[in-house]
């Protein structure tokens, strides 16, 4: 089983340029994503997915300079990105994360991973029905319902974000969704890097929990904001865009 994690990632950002390439704890925020995924136990390969824009050369530099795997395709038939790289790569099965999330959790990667294969599914994520807070979407879509979409998919906002068609098809697929425990469930937090704002706060995060070699644990999380939940005020009135 060829399970390959794609990392959607690109220097352009409206609200906060670059953020890919921003300095998280002495490390760009790619570098903690791409990080934290080599310690999943169902990834067979990681590859960051980027455009062929010129501004995109400084990233591709620094991935190439830390050997990580990338692929370049069309910035915005993204869509077609994926389908293109998970042909590259033989993919059996693909993991869809982007990298405005440095907090991604390898155990919730393959707890949805593991779902999805176990289930024998076309799409598994844990935003179906959102118990997870923004910053930790993980999607997991098979080869051939990548193919599928790729095929039918039309429209500038189904093809730039993958995978809307499934969401406004899903009586044509095979779906399961993957919730938090319910002690664990705090959908309406904020923990993505969109705005400036949304910055300060994880790397309020960082500074109390990260650790070289490690990836931050959901539950540890969970527990720092519970315990100091003034945190949560450093991005509390920034809204998410809607696509």
């Amino acid at each position: 089983m060829n399970i390959i994690c794609m990392v959607q990632a690109r220097m352009v950002s409206s609200r906060l340029p670059e953020k890919v390439m921003i300095t998280l704890s002495g490390k760009p925020m790619i570098q903690h994503i791409l990080e934290s995924l080599v310690r999943s136990k169902t990834i067979t390969d990681i590859v960051v997915l980027t455009t062929t824009k010129k501004r995109d050369d400084k990233l591709v530099k620094y991935l190439k300079k830390n050997n990580w795997k990338y692929f370049r395709g069309d910035e915005n038939d993204v869509l077609k990105r994926y389908y293109d790289a998970a042909i590259r790569y033989n993919a059996d099965y693909i993991i869809r994360i982007t990298a405005d999330n440095p907090l991604t959790d390898p155990s919730i990667v393959d707890l949805v991973v593991t779902k999805a294969i176990e289930n024998k599914v076309d799409y598994a994520s844990n935003n179906l029905l959102k118990t997870y807070p923004l910053g930790y979407v993980v999607e997991v879509i098979s080869r051939n319902t990548l193919e599928k979409i790729e095929k039918l998919a039309r429209g500038s906002i189904l093809r730039e974000h993958v995978t809307p068609y499934i969401y406004k098809n899903l009586k044509k697929f095979k779906t399961l969704n993957v919730a938090a425990p319910k002690s664990l469930s705090y959908p309406n937090w904020r923990l993505t890097v969109d705005t400036i704002e949304d910055f300060k706060l994880i790397k309020k995060i960082f500074e109390n929990l990260y650790s070289e070699n490690e990836s931050i644990n959901y539950k540890e999380v969970i527990k720092l904001l519970l315990r100091k939940p003034e945190l949560l005020s450093i991005n509390r009135n920034i809204k998410q865009k809607v696509v």
